[in-house]
């Protein structure tokens, strides 16, 4: 999570191409292959929908750094992005979180979608807590489903390992709050031996490529 979270900054510190590549390439070249999977989604233009209610962030937020709300209204009208926001106001904290970005997405943030204002009110500080502020940032635009980097193209792109081949579904409809492919397949695989070029393949009974979905864990349909 701390590495995405590191590029995710870099790419939003620049406008040159160049770097956004640079960037990009040196992240994959270090990320585990779940993770890269990731990333090439979210980066590709993918996104979770909304998991948790803005009213509930904007209350633990409130709650948590202890400001009166119309304080808290003051300040994100003044930053202009509500992530942003919530991540400055809150206490910082030590990055204490060793998981990835798989982790992250598949075990902590889309179990949180459907929960129960009491629930979410234990669940986020606690996840909070584990992130520094750059890292708490990300999360919270990921939960929002508010995440975005314009003028990228990471599928196929040819100094990313890209063959060509890797495309996005065009239909997507939502699964367990996700945008995923019609009929996903069996299995999908980033290959070990091709993990620094970017290279994913799906077995021979599947349609889809890029999106890449990591199927380490269930996804529930609601």
């Amino acid at each position: 999570m701390k590495a995405f979270a590191e590029l995710y900054a870099e790419l939003d510190a620049t406008t040159s191409s160049n770097a956004k590549l640079a960037a990009m390439q040196h992240y994959f070249a270090e990320a585990a292959p779940e993770d890269a999977a990731w990333a090439v989604y979210f980066l590709s233009g993918g996104r979770p929908r909304q998991l948790v209610p803005v009213r509930i962030l904007r209350e633990l937020a409130v709650e948590i750094s202890g400001l009166a709300p119309w304080l808290f209204e003051e300040s994100y009208q003044a930053v202009g992005d509500l992530a942003e926001t919530i991540s400055l106001v809150l206490p910082e904290a030590l990055h204490s979180s060793t998981d990835g970005l798989a982790v992250w997405i598949e075990d902590k943030l889309l179990p949180l979608r459907g929960e129960t204002p009491q629930v979410l009110a234990e669940r986020l500080p606690a996840l909070w807590s584990q992130l520094d502020r750059q890292s708490l940032m990300l999360c919270i635009k990921l939960i929002t489903g508010s995440f975005r980097v314009g003028g990228l193209q990471v599928a196929g792109h040819p100094r990313l390992g890209g063959n060509g081949r890797a495309r996005q579904q065009t239909r997507r409809p939502t699964t367990g709050g996700l945008h995923r492919p019609v009929q996903p397949p069996e299995r999908l695989q980033l290959l070990e031996a091709d993990r620094r070029r970017i290279v994913c393949r799906t077995c021979p009974t599947g349609r889809s490529a890029l999106p890449v979905f990591p199927r380490s864990r269930a996804i529930t349909t609601r």
